[in-house]
């Protein structure tokens, strides 16, 4: 990497968008269901977007 290169910082990855209405049919389909995916993602998010314990 040249010093003299700024550095730029990380872009934040978006949030993902819950389902639409009409999107869930109800069914309790499993890992299959919007809403389980949806919870999934919204962990990886919130895991890629925490505060490390040592940051300052």
């Amino acid at each position: 990497m040249d010093p003299a290169e700024p550095v730029r910082p990380t872009p934040c990855p978006e949030p993902p968008t819950p389902p639409g209405e009409g999107e869930c049919c109800e069914s309790e389909c499993g890992e299959a269901c919007v809403w389980a995916r949806y919870r999934a993602a919204l962990d990886q998010y919130r895991r890629a977007t925490a505060t490390p314990p040592n940051a300052t």
